[in-house]
């Protein structure tokens, strides 16, 4: 076994520094890592957030009145209908009231209108007795004319809502009126076509049996 001496453990200060290693001879430059390019994080806009939170709002505030809006409405558009309805059919029946009130009156009044206008065309070549005996036939006539139910028609135009209920107040004279579905309320009255050209041809023969 080797003795180890002591003087060869002991460091000579005299003698010359052994030489370091070559690794260890020179500093090595330590490699730094390198550092990554900062984020370029948005930055946030305070105000731009709150104007699109508002906008947000608005819409759906917009949104839910729309929807109201259109209920509402709705509803206002069925009231009017139904309104309409009931008024329609309050106006067939005072209608038909006023024309079936008003039919003899207007078969009255046409018979005084055509005498009146016979009277007037007689007068002139006529002595009275025989006007008064043509007056009394030509009413004759007349009345045979607007009391003849085929002869008379009276054309309505009118809403569909409103003839029930005129039919149903016109009885027995509904059968004298022709409906026809139109806007808007009309009243038409045809006696035979034309009661001057179809019943004074029959008059104007009564009348040539008297003068001749």
């Amino acid at each position: 076994m080797a003795v180890v001496d002591l003087s060869d453990l002991l460091q000579d200060f005299g003698a010359s520094p052994l030489p370091l290693p070559a690794a260890m001879a020179e500093p090595r430059p330590v490699a730094r890592a390198e550092t990554p390019p900062p984020v370029d994080w948005p930055k946030a806009d305070p105000e731009q957030d709150v104007q699109a939170e508002i906008a947000k709002a608005e819409a759906a505030i917009e949104e839910r009145l729309t929807l109201a809006h259109n209920a509402a409405l709705d509803e206002l558009k069925l009231a009017h209908a139904t309104e309409l309805e009931a008024m329609l059919q309050n106006f067939g029946k005072s209608a038909a009231e006023t024309i079936a009130a008003r039919m003899d009156e207007m078969e009255s009044r046409i018979g005084e209108q055509s005498a009146s206008a016979a009277t007037r065309i007689l007068g002139a070549f006529l002595s009275e007795e025989l006007q008064k005996r043509s007056l009394e036939s030509l009413a004759q006539s007349i009345r045979a004319a607007v009391t003849d139910r085929e002869a008379v028609r009276i054309e309505v135009r009118g809403p569909q809502s409103l003839f029930a209920t005129l039919s149903e107040s016109l009885g027995d004279r509904a059968g004298e009126f022709d409906f026809i579905e139109a806007p808007g309320f009309d009243l038409v009255v045809n006696i035979d076509g034309n009661l001057f050209e179809t019943r004074l041809s029959e008059w104007a023969t009564v009348l040539s049996d008297i003068l001749s």
